[in-house]
């Protein structure tokens, strides 16, 4: 029977990409329709904890589409050294050694 699981990420991941793209063009619901999307997941009311992770993937597609390429990669960088890292650097709790917290985070 073949897998009909459904990939899902946090709607803040898309969330974060979405505002990039915003701080682009100002274009924000262009993009969510786009990505099929629901038009309140940046509301602080949205009921959406999941989306598709496809969802993301579009928003991403859409966000390297519209940017140039130093600004997309700026922007990338910057998600990354911001938001990413720093979280994932709290989650670690294997701090006696590189290895153990590698290994950690390749968990995570």
């Amino acid at each position: 029977m073949p897998n009909t699981d459904i990939p899902l990420v946090h709607s803040e991941e898309v969330k974060l990409f979405a505002t990039m793209l915003n701080e682009l063009d100002g274009d924000i619901h262009s993009l969510l329709e786009t990505a099929r999307m629901p038009q309140d997941i940046l509301s602080s009311q949205s009921s959406n904890a999941f989306v598709p992770e496809s969802a993301l993937k579009s928003v991403f597609q859409t966000l390297g589409e519209r940017a140039s390429p130093e600004k997309f990669a700026l922007l990338t960088w910057t998600l990354c050294h911001d938001i990413y890292v720093p979280r994932f650097a709290n989650q670690i709790t294997q701090t006696h050694s590189l290895k153990a917290a590698l290994e950690e985070v390749s968990q995570l």
